[in-house]
Parts: structure tokens; C-alpha cells; sequence
């Protein structure tokens, strides 16, 4: 698999299984999941950055985490819930830290097999407590339709059924060093990345396949800007722009802008210009 789509296209595989006990079990065999697969199941990214996804099948744990441009986290674990708790918990867990060299070429060094920890199981998020790390991730639940990857633009066209002609690397407001194209009916989402931003940008046929991509009520601030002629609606919590939504029309578009560094809290109305000038 290319670097672009370890990278980018994070994927976490938590595995849960069971919706009972059977009859025949002892009472000493571990409990099973006794919430229904559509209540947990699912793609979760991570709530602040968007740099992790996680996918809930069945009582195994894949991890795979961007952390910088060429290097991504690796961890691994097998699972079993809690019912009187609500939590999934996990030991002997493995983290392997990969780092690649060219587009191809990669190194595995494994940094641990004893890792533990569990997740919290609260509505539409999971919240990870790493006990190896100490370290709390609280994990959103979305559209999973939505992180169908693609090879390529071309594909994700044809798989969309929407024409889009994406902005040149020099139009975003960071270095790109990798990009990852998803794509279902009616949408289409690139994510692109640099080494501490992350900026997402989707084109959907009506504003309810674009809302299921960018989630504005997530934002504190919103206002309208008049940008090039399009009235683009902004929202933020801060106070630069971290999400804009605009229409032509006939078409519904979005720019998401995700960071890792503090320091970069959004977007300018220059940067949100010089891609919808870029989409044109």
C-alpha cells in the first residue's frame, strides 16, 4: 500500500463481538457485547486534530496514527467489554512505530507488546485511556460512507458521480506532502496534509451529503464572508476561519482546516480565497 494512504487514510479497527450470552456458556467465560453492532460499530476519527480514524467490528483493536510527514504509529490489541462498566478493555496491546523512507520503503520498529488501557463507550464517542502512554483520546463517531479511499482524483470522480477539479499544491496555506481521496455517492472529500496542518476539502451534490462531511455545529463562531463573489458562511473557535461552506448553485462545498500545533488556529479569507480560486 502506498505511503498516502498509511498516512492519510488512519484506520482504527476496534473488533467487539456478541450481543449475549448463550445459555450453554460458563459463568466463568468472559461477558460479550450486549450493545447492538449499530450502536457502537462504526469509523470514530480522533475529535481534535483528525489525524486518527477507528472502525468498530469485532473485539480486535488496529491502530494506525499519523504523526509527522513520514511516520506513522502502529498499534495493535485484542478486546473484551465490560457490560457492567460500559468499557472495552484491551492488554498485551503492541505499538509499532513505522517510518517511511520514499513513497514505497518503510521500517518497522517495535516499541512495545504490554500496553493496556480501555475505552469509555459514552453515545456517539469512544474515549481511549492509554494506560502504557497516559494518555486520553476522545474518538467522534462519523460517516463511515465518507472514508471510502480512492487511488486517485480520477477515481474518486468516477465513484462520486461528481466532476471536481482540485487546487493546485501552491494554493493551500501549508506545504502539502501528502494527499488521500475519498469518495462516495454524490461526494467527494480530499484530505491533505502538512506537517503539523490538515486541510479537508469536499464537494457534495445537495447540502445534506456536505453537512454529513463538515459538522458546523462543532464551531462556537459563525459569520458570513463575501469571497469572490460566493457568500461563503465561516465558523471557528477561534479567531481565524476553521470551516467554510459555500454553494454555486447547483453544487455544496466545504474547507475544513485541522491542526496539531496551537500556534495555527485557521484560515485567512487570502487562504480560503486562493482555494476556491483553485477549485474553479
Amino acid at each position: 500500500m502506498k505511503k498516502t494512504l498509511f498516512l492519510s487514510v488512519i484506520a482504527l479497527l476496534i473488533l467487539l463481538a456478541g450481543c449475549g450470552i448463550k445459555p450453554e456458556e460458563k459463568e466463568d467465560e468472559k461477558p460479550v457485547m450486549t450493545a447492538t453492532p449499530e450502536e457502537v460499530c462504526g469509523v470514530y476519527t480522533d475529535e481534535i486534530a483528525k489525524r486518527a480514524m477507528m472502525e468498530v467490528e469485532d473485539r480486535k483493536i488496529s491502530v494506525t496514527w499519523s504523526s509527522s510527514y513520514d511516520e506513522v504509529c502502529l498499534y495493535s490489541m485484542s478486546t473484551d467489554y465490560d457490560p457492567e462498566s460500559n468499557l472495552i478493555r484491551y492488554s498485551e496491546g503492541i505499538l509499532i512505530d513505522r517510518v517511511y523512507t520514499n513513497e514505497n520503503e518503510y521500517a518497522d520498529n517495535e516499541k512495545y507488546n504490554d500496553g493496556t488501557g480501555y475505552f469509555e463507550v459514552q453515545d456517539n464517542k469512544l474515549i481511549w485511556h492509554d494506560e502504557k502512554e497516559n494518555r486520553e483520546t476522545v474518538f467522534i463517531k462519523v460517516d463511515s460512507v465518507l472514508f471510502t479511499p480512492c487511488e486517485t482524483l480520477k477515481d474518486a470522480i468516477e465513484k462520486a458521480g461528481v466532476d471536481f477539479e482540485e487546487p493546485a499544491d501552491e494554493s493551500y496555506p501549508m506545504r502539502v506532502n501528502k494527499k488521500v481521496y475519498f469518495a462516495s455517492e454524490g461526494c467527494i472529500l480530499i484530505v491533505s496534509d502538512g506537517e503539523t496542518q490538515t486541510v479537508n476539502i469536499g464537494k457534495a451534490k445537495n447540502p445534506q451529503i456536505l453537512a454529513r462531511i463538515f459538522d458546523s455545529s462543532a464551531y462556537s463562531n459563525s459569520w458570513k464572508e463575501n469571497i469572490k463573489g460566493l457568500n461563503v458562511d465561516c465558523y471557528s473557535n477561534s479567531d481565524k476561519i476553521q470551516l467554510a461552506t459555500f454553494n454555486n448553485g447547483s453544487d455544496y462545498y466545504g474547507i475544513g482546516y485541522y491542526v496539531t500545533s496551537d500556534t495555527q488556529n485557521g484560515l485567512s479569507i487570502d487562504d480560503i480565497q486562493s482555494l476556491i480560486m483553485g477549485m474553479q
